[in-house]
């Protein structure tokens, strides 16, 4: 074996790069893949005998790193003058019992936090507690100062300020890393853990704390941590997992850890055994066996040396000899384990010990396939820093051909911004600069609106950079100081009947209604002649990126960000349920790294933003491979295999009217042409609504739509849309003879819950919320619409419900089945939402507006019509928003009323009163005010008791009135709301009777007290005195009846001041007593 890893790196040697990745692509699948019974790093083994992609680079980095070993052969001692700083995000993934930050839990406090990171920084640099070292081998190698640091993250991926340390409440806290995840079977725990919290893991080293790690179920558990090597650069899977109960707790611990992180840096452990223990001391060639560093010797296992042994010794392998290079500083005798290293298992406080070479390959790592961390910034805190984001996300659309470009800009930086200046241009024209001034502080947005623009029909394009900052010049972050927002004004469209339509560039011109937007005012798209395939005819339509450039000198580099559009009319789909648009395209990639991307939008009006529908860019967008240096000279497809047709399906977007826009961008600085042709809508189909509602709880989304002859637009699911049910449900219809409602399947949704079962085999009511003064019981049903554009005029809407609703409604009304009066449809203002089970809270009156049935007046009147399934509520309204059909979570709901108030209970209690009440389920509650009242009536506040502000449960509140008037006290207790109404209790009255203890005297005393109480009936009287720690010293017991005097001598006790209690069966008192010696 080890003759032939020798012939393989002379070949190396003669060859080149190629082969010596041939090397590690075939020697290093031998000594990695094997399933071997002990390997030293299993979790590395594994991903790189199961992942590809982690095999390929794992292999290439090794191929990288022993060339650059043997460069550096000559000086195996260099030292290096420049800090390497690594920004570090610690995701402390604790157990959710443990939600607040302590030490010895799952949830450790900052200070342990950084306490654990300055004992990693003082490992890599030999210094504090592992300075020197190490003290007890006789290998001759010197513990190295790594020059590697690691700092917590100052900015997080979005720029903002941070402290680098992320907290998350999850069960995967104990993990089981091979196991299943709750609710996904088909994922590692490992991945839902680092998934649920994650950083981009080439800008930042993710470290994972949590509270115990198992490899899988029944394996072995309480492990230390473990982490994959620099193969796993900028993945997820990225960055160690350590066990949380070693972190920061002293330097032996944080040492064990240090090995963890030590392979996340490119070091094995000293006894890797790539081929199981039978390799254990191989050391034919010290850097392709063993950890692969020369100048720690051959190790068979984990050091277990006692390290505080006078002399601790620990010789595991005897072949250090055997490799007779000049690399290997042990060829000329055999020495002790370097067992100090920390990348040797066993005692954490035994480990001191990082050697030259594992130096060489740390910082080789760091400077190569993670360079990216060094190159992140993340450790510098951003002074200043404007980021410029757009109104919308994605292309908008215009309803007027005179608009005012807007944008946010944001402080992202930690000081206050006073002034900022952006330079903008609309459709590439003249630059101009325009100036904010103010005060922005950290964290805060303003919204920047720029001159307004006369436009034209067609795209245009808006963009803005920032040019600087308080008057300094740029900010610190420039990644977020660019804007790019694309317009679009579209004034009486035309509208096509899309039964069929097909535009296939033969006539040499677009037909009419479909236009092409060109904002850089450049030659873009353009049809032009092709005949190399029979099926695309004589014509296609070319983005022609090479007369884009073309300016008299040959192809030259455009402006990165290059827009163009096709744009096509509008297509009435409002009497089919099924389309789908098709389009034949043809585009090679050009050269490595230079992305053209090509998108579709879905528009349905000016009043809401566009769908994106399909995107993609270089490889996935092309359609055949090209040579690695393809020229910018303009390309056109060989042939018929050089083209792919491209089908969309719009079925969702049915039942309306619809348009698309085709948006192509260079995104790079150049790219090859790219070719459309036979761009087609097809649709069919007929409005069939389905004859069943939801009857099971759970939450349902419409993905369907389609228009009836009459009119009726109906939105329903699809029985494979989850929830998954046995045909498809009808959730809402409307019918808009402006059609000027503008809404979306997605934005119909239906919930019913079942929280208590009542009234029905699948409806409940959702109350009694006993602290409302309306007393609303409303059933499980609620309906959310959230148009996107209202109606020009009146329209009717219907909702659908069952007789579960009703007798939901007849089960929660104590006094019997609800009349006409009391059945009712509830509107529910936009944007608030009683449902408890969607955590708003607080419950207003005004919130909830009868709509009557047609019978009895009201503000909207509603018809309630037998179905197969129940009945159709069909309502006339104004506009869906006034209906409370808006955006926010706004919507229609079946109910009841009956009023239930607060009930209160008072009683004499010794020398108080004391107060009871409850309440059921409380939302938006705020505080519970006492009043009290004598014999005339006249009631002032006492006092004030906290409410719980939401609880789903039922609670108790109690009050003490410690000074109450003599004789008769009258009492009632308001509930304050969040919202500007109150709930009053009913009022309870108590006759106090002041003379239940009468006191003890006399105080101060020096040797006797005269302890009086009076009881109604014999029974037995505690007394007791104490210290104010509360130690007990003495106790006395009396049976008495009536009013008594009982005599206590204290003659015996210390001067100073004590506690006195008396107990009996109406209560507890306590007092103070100074006892003198005068």
């Amino acid at each position: 074996m080890g003759e032939r890893y020798i012939l393989f790196v002379s070949v190396m040697l003669q060859t080149g790069r190629s082969s010596l990745l041939l090397l590690f692509a075939l020697g290093m699948a031998t000594l990695w893949g094997q399933p071997a019974g002990t390997q030293s790093v299993p979790y590395h083994s594994q991903w790189y005998s199961q992942h590809p992609g982690y095999r390929l680079a794992s292999d290439e980095a090794e191929a990288e790193v022993y060339r650059y070993m043997l460069d550096q052969a000559d000086s195996p001692g260099e030292t290096r003058s420049d800090l390497l700083v690594i920004p570090v995000v610690v995701h402390i993934m604790h157990l959710p019992e443990d939600s607040v930050p302590a030490p010895r839990s799952s949830n450790l406090p900052d200070a342990q936090i950084q306490a654990g990171l300055d004992w990693l920084n003082d490992a890599l640099r030999n210094r504090g507690p592992y300075a020197g070292g190490p003290f007890h081998t006789n290998a001759g190698i010197p513990s190295t100062d790594l020059e590697i640091e690691f700092c917590l993250a100052q900015t997080d991926p979005n720029g903002n300020p941070t402290n680098g340390i992320v907290r998350m409440p999850t069960p995967l806290s104990n993990l089981v890393r091979e196991d299943p995840c709750p609710g996904d079977p088909n994922e590692a725990q490992d991945h839902c853990l680092r998934a649920a919290s994650f950083w981009d893991s080439h800008r930042y080293m993710n470290i994972w704390l949590v509270n115990n790690i198992c490899d899988e179920s029944g394996g072995q558990c309480d492990m230390d941590g473990y982490s994959l090597m620099v193969g796993s650069h900028g993945q997820l899977y990225d960055g160690p997992v350590l066990k949380s109960g070693l972190w920061g707790t002293n330097p032996a611990d944080q040492a064990r850890l240090m090995r963890h992180v030590g392979h996340y840096l490119n070091l094995f452990d000293t006894y890797f055994q790539p081929l199981g223990p039978s390799s254990a001391c191989l050391n034919n060639s010290c850097l392709m066996e063993g950890d692969r560093v020369c100048d720690t010797p051959p190790d068979a296992g984990p050091g277990v040396a006692d390290c505080n042994s006078a002399s601790p010794t620990l010789n595991s392998c005897t072949s250090d000899m055997q490799d007779t290079s000049a690399i290997n500083p042990f060829r000329y005798r055999d020495v002790q384990d370097i067992y100090e290293n920390f990348m040797d298992g066993g005692d954490g406080s035994c480990k001191n010990t990082f050697t030259p070479m594992q130096k060489m390959r740390v910082r080789w790592a760091l400077e190569n396939p993670r360079r990216s961390l060094l190159e992140s910034g993340a450790c510098v805190p951003i002074r200043t820093n404007i980021a410029l984001n757009p109104l919308e996300n994605g292309a908008s659309l215009r309803c007027d051909a005179r608009t005012a470009p807007q944008f946010y800009a944001k402080n992202m930086g930690n000081v206050p911004v006073t002034s900022f200046t952006v330079r903008y241009a609309f459709n590439h024209g003249f630059a101009s600069l325009q100036t904010w001034n103010g005060n922005l502080v950290s964290g805060d947005s303003v919204l920047v609106s720029l001159p307004e623009e006369q436009l034209v029909p067609g795209a245009h394009l808006l963009q803005a950079a920032l040019t600087d900052v308080n008057g300094e010049g740029p900010d610190d972050e420039g990644r977020d100081d660019h804007l790019m927002q694309s317009y679009f004004w579209l004034p009486s469209p035309v509208v096509v009947d899309s039964a069929s339509h097909c535009v296939d560039m033969e006539a040499g011109s677009l037909p009419d209604g479909w236009q092409l937007g060109d904002p850089d005012r450049a030659l873009g798209l353009d049809i032009t002649s092709y005949a190399r395939c029979p099926d695309r005819g004589s014509k296609v339509l070319r983005y022609n990126t090479s007369g884009l450039w073309d300016n008299g000198n040959g192809p030259a580099i455009a402006e990165d960000g290059t827009r163009d559009y096709l744009i096509s009319p509008v297509f009435d789909l409002r009497v089919y349920t099924e389309a789908e648009l098709s389009f034949d395209l043809a585009y090679m990639a050009a050269v490595t790294g230079r992305d053209l991307i090509l998108r579709v939008y879905l528009g349905q009006s000016c009043n809401r933003g566009l769908i994106p529908i399909y995107e993609k860019r270089r490889n996935a967008l092309q359609t055949t491979a090209g040579p690695a240096d393809t020229t910018l000279s303009g390309w056109e497809p060989g042939g018929c295999d050089d083209w792919r047709t491209e089908i969309l399906n719009l079925d969702a977007y049915t039942g309306g009217e619809v348009f698309f826009i085709f948006e192509l961008e260079i995104e790079d600085g150049y790219s090859q042409n790219l070719y459309l042709d036979n761009i087609c809508l097809q649709a069919g189909g007929a409005c069939t609504i389905p004859t069943h509602i939801p009857t099971q709880p759970g939450l349902y989304t419409a993905d369907n739509m389609c228009t009836d002859p009459e009119g009726w637009t109906h939105f329903w699911k699809s029985a494979d849309m989850a929830p998954q049910t046995e045909s498809a449900l009808l959730l809402f219809s409307l019918r808009d003879p402006s059609g000027e409602v503008v809404l979306a399947p997605a934005e119909v949704q239906m919930r019913l819950t079942a929280e208590f079962g009542r009234g029905g085999h699948d409806l409940t009511t959702t109350a009694p919320y006993v602290c409302n003064p309306k007393g609303w019981y409303v059933s499980g049903r609620s309906l959310y619409v959230a148009p996107q554009a209202q109606p020009g005029d009146s329209i009717l809407v219907r909702f659908y419900f069952d007789e579960t609703d009703v007798m939901d409604m007849v089960a929660a009304v104590p006094e019997g089945a609800p009349s006409a009066e009391d059945l009712v449809l509830f509107r529910l203002q936009a944007g608030l939402n009683p449902d408890p089970a969607t955590g708003h809270t607080g419950i207003e009156a005004d919130w909830f507006h009868e709509l009557r049935h047609d019978s009895l007046p009201g503000p909207y009147s509603w018809q309630s019509e037998p179905r197969p399934f129940g009945y159709a509520a069909t309502l006339s309204v104004p506009e869906l928003g006034g209906l409370g059909l808006g955006s926010g979570g706004a919507g229609l709901r079946m109910g009841a009323t009956y009023p239930v108030p607060i009930t209160l209970a008072a009683r004499q209690d010794l020398a108080q009163v004391r107060l009871n009440w409850e309440c059921a389920r409380e939302w938006g509650t705020e505080a519970y005010d006492i009043f009290r009242a004598g014999v005339d009536q006249n009631f002032s506040l006492i006092g004030t008791v906290p409410a719980a502000g939401r609880a789903d449960d039922s609670l108790s509140y109690a009050f003490a009135d410690s000074a109450p008037l003599p004789g008769t006290n009258y009492y009632k207790v308001v509930l304050r709301h969040r919202q500007p109404w109150d709930v009053t209790s009913d009022t309870a009255a108590v006759a106090y009777d002041p003379i239940r203890v009468v006191g003890v005297h006399p105080n101060p005393s020096r040797d006797w007290l005269r302890v009086r109480v009076q009881v109604e009936e014999p029974e037995e009287v505690y007394f007791g005195l104490f210290t104010g720690g509360r130690q007990e010293m003495l106790r006395d017991r009396w049976v008495q009846e009536g009013d008594a005097v009982h005599p206590v001598q204290i003659e015996a006790l210390p001067p100073g001041i004590y506690f006195y209690n008396v107990t009996y069966s109406g209560g507890s008192y306590w007092g103070k007593l100074v006892k003198t010696d005068w």
